[in-house]
């Protein structure tokens, strides 16, 4: 465990020095983040201008909702985005190969190696949006639904991307040079929107079998839904099937893997 906290602060130390000797792409990523952030709430904000309630939920715990999503790109973009940009094309071009020789977890590695500084501030801008939308709530929804909530929306950012991560592992056996990046990129936007805007096998496929809506709208439905509890364990239960079939996936694209040396 030491080990990898090691690894993990020079892979920080890296990432702030490399991030720092381009400042202008610095001050765009922050720019361009908050614009992201005012077009997303300003969305919905006109959907409320004409109506009392969006797919269950009122304008007030919209909000929540909006911004819990915001919390879940920021995070994405600090640990995870420049990762998985990187993955396929180190697999296309046989870079995987100087991973899988180092004595530490490749998952680890390939995953977590560049840490982007850039996206640190619009964290903090998020994670402020988020707070003064549960704040502003006309009734607070408790500290134990709170506190739940803030695990269920951390595992919703490492469910993301772990949905993310599930889609390029097919660059391991198509032709494509991304996998299936580009199939992910089309149906992630379900999760922006509440779950209650979904019915029928739409809202199924979403909810157990590639659960974008347990990233962020599932969550947040915990705050106010009676049952919360019921919602909390359909929650963990999808995410932790999912993980081990990501990482089943995982192990047996590696054994696949026809490296730079074959």
């Amino acid at each position: 465990m030491k080990r990898y906290l090691r690894l993990y602060l020079h892979f920080l130390e890296f990432s702030f020095s490399k991030a720092f000797e381009f400042r202008i792409d610095f001050t765009f990523r922050i720019i361009m983040d908050i614009s992201y952030y005012l077009v997303a709430l300003g969305f919905f904000e006109v959907i409320y201008g004409h109506t009392f309630d969006l797919g269950g939920l009122n304008q007030a715990q919209a909000r929540v909702f909006i911004t819990s999503y915001l919390v879940l790109d920021a995070i994405t973009m600090v640990l995870f985005a420049n990762n998985l940009w990187w993955f396929p094309y180190a697999v296309n071009k046989g870079e995987l190969d100087i991973y899988l020789t180092r004595p530490v977890s490749t998952l680890f590695f390939i995953t977590l190696r560049d840490f982007s500084p850039n996206s640190m501030v619009n964290a903090l801008i998020s994670f402020f949006l988020l707070a003064a939308a549960l704040i502003a709530l006309p009734q607070s929804p408790g500290i134990h639904r709170l506190l739940t909530f803030g695990l269920l929306l951390l595992n919703g950012i490492i469910l993301f991307n772990a949905l993310h991560f599930f889609c390029l592992l097919f660059v391991f056996w198509l032709q494509s040079p991304e996998g299936l990046a580009d199939l992910f990129w089309g149906i992630e936007k379900v999760g922006e929107r509440p779950d209650g805007v979904y019915s029928g096998p739409i809202k199924k496929i979403f909810t157990y079998f590639f659960p974008l809506c347990l990233v962020c709208s599932v969550p947040t439905r915990v705050l106010f839904q009676e049952d919360w509890q019921q919602l909390t364990w359909v929650i963990l239960l999808v995410s932790i099937v999912f993980y081990l079939t990501t990482l089943f996936f995982w192990n047996y694209a590696l054994k696949t893997y026809s490296s730079a040396s074959s």
